[in-house]
């Protein structure tokens, strides 16, 4: 994002602009599954919420919160693929060392064998 949008989220945040439930819910979704972990039901949840002028039902509030925790699965999924991605192209890498190697080993291999044995080939 440039400056300019950066002003425009902050006048539009600041102006109370009404926002979507879920993008609210979103941003509140951290103190609302420590509250939760803290083993406070969804109803109290939401009737906290809606003393600040959510207007949720106790059905939309659980919708919401399934929607958010899956698309926060789905973006760790994504980010698991990118990292096999990496460590697919690191053992790439790796064997194409190893065999750079080997080539390495077997010509340095191949001068010495005339030299010290008289014979190029040793069965």
């Amino acid at each position: 994002m440039n400056n300019g949008e950066n002003k425009l989220l902050g006048s539009l945040l600041a102006q109370k602009v009404k926002r979507s439930k879920t993008g609210r819910i979103r941003e509140r979704f951290a103190e609302i599954e420590e509250a939760q972990q803290q083993g406070i039901r969804n109803i109290d949840i939401v009737n906290a919420l809606n003393d600040e002028g959510f207007d949720l039902t106790l059905k939309t509030f659980e919708n919401i919160l399934h929607r958010i925790r899956k698309e926060r699965a789905e973006k760790k999924d994504v980010s698991h693929l990118l990292s096999n991605k990496e460590k697919t192209y690191q053992k790439a890498i790796t064997i194409e060392d190893k065999n750079r190697k080997t080539k390495q080993d077997n010509d340095i291999l191949n001068a010495y064998l005339p030299v010290c044995f008289n014979n190029a080939k040793i069965a």
